[in-house]
């Protein structure tokens, strides 16, 4: 079943009664969070995420139990810094085969603790049970102040389009491992740390938060181009990207000459760099720019938000094409993710 397919399910039949139910902010399926009125002043924003039993890393041999403790926190961060959100705490859910060692039980908590002390929050109870597959879901509660929430719902024409961090470096260095390409080791050790260590952007959110610049804000989980979709769906407006401002990182670049392709198609293929994407008031673009740099954070500025609703990329040639839905799209048309991975580089 198509991940739309349930989505549109849910919107139709469990659609909120804001009369009954005021304090509901969002819609149910606006965001990837949902927003509660808390008070004068402040919203309560919470998230629940799941991840797989067995993701890429793991499949690939470069990750163990410590890492799964660190996703699932990371994973709910994630979606809490799309919001600039400050975390709460996570409620956790483990479900664990009858099997499981109780090594490995220790190395997923320990790694849970650690992603918590990563990020200032802690673990405020759950569930667990017995399962056939290891299972892993948190939901994680934010707060944020009304006048620095952001949402995938609120991009506004005439925002400045920002991301965090790299993108591409996940699908590049899945693919690399995937189809085992011999790498020069400064490659491959950036390589590495991107699928086994990614990083919830959350220090990135509290500065847009701090300036109360930010309107809209979605975790790339998808992909670059799809989310961007999404953002630009759900806030009605259109945008335009430059794929030349695209923060490319130079090892990923590399790699794509040594693939004799384009970067670019990292860039716009599968999520896992668990970079942000926020559009801020141009006005304090500026402002923010200044802080990321003083704190040496990256930041780029990759378009614009525009009344008319249609998505464009302008080309490193000086073309105007448009931005093609292509990403993670959760539907049927791959047994793997590793295949899906490929597909997407290669075609």
């Amino acid at each position: 079943m198509l991940e739309e397919t349930v989505i549109n399910a849910i919107s139709k039949y469990l659609k909120i009664d804001e009369k009954k139910f005021p304090y509901v902010v969002s819609d149910i399926t606006a965001d990837d969070s949902a927003v509660l009125e808390l008070d004068d002043k402040n919203y309560l924003v919470v998230t629940t995420d799941a991840i797989s039993s067995r993701p890429l890393a793991q499949r690939l041999g470069l990750i163990g139990p410590r890492e799964l403790g660190h996703y699932v926190v990371y994973a709910n961060i994630s979606d809490i810094a799309s919001n600039c959100a400050k975390p709460l705490g996570l409620m956790l859910f483990m479900g664990l085969p009858r099997d499981f060692s109780e090594k490995d039980l220790k190395e997923i908590i320990f790694g849970i603790k650690e992603a918590c002390l990563e990020y200032d929050t802690c673990i405020l109870g759950g569930d667990t049970r017995y399962v056939q597959k290891l299972q892993l879901l948190g939901t994680a509660l934010g707060i944020a102040k009304k006048d620095e929430l952001t949402v995938r719902y609120g991009a506004k024409e005439g925002d400045v389009i920002v991301v965090t961090g790299h993108i591409g470096t996940f699908s590049a260095a899945g693919y690399a491992f995937i189809k085992k390409i011999d790498l020069p080791r400064r490659i491959k050790n950036i390589f590495v740390n991107a699928l086994k260590y990614p990083k919830a952007a959350l220090k990135e959110s509290r500065i847009i938060a701090k300036f109360k610049t930010g309107h809209g804000g979605i975790d790339i989980s998808d992909g670059l181009a799809v989310d961007l979709h999404k953002l630009a769906r759900e806030s009605k407006v259109g945008i335009t990207i430059y794929e030349e401002k695209i923060p490319i990182h130079p090892a990923v670049k590399e790699f794509a000459k040594m693939l004799r392709t384009s970067p670019t198609k990292f860039a716009f293929g599968i999520g896992g760099d668990w970079e942000i994407i926020f559009t801020i008031d141009p006005n304090k673009w500026g402002k923010v720019k200044e802080e990321f740099k003083k704190k040496n954070m990256k930041i780029t500025a990759i378009g614009e938000v525009t009344k008319k609703r249609e998505l464009k990329l302008l080309t490193s040639d000086g073309d105007t094409v448009p931005l093609e839905f292509r990403g993670h799209k959760d539907d049927l048309l791959y047994e793997t993710f590793e295949e899906e991975i490929v597909d997407l580089v290669e075609k």
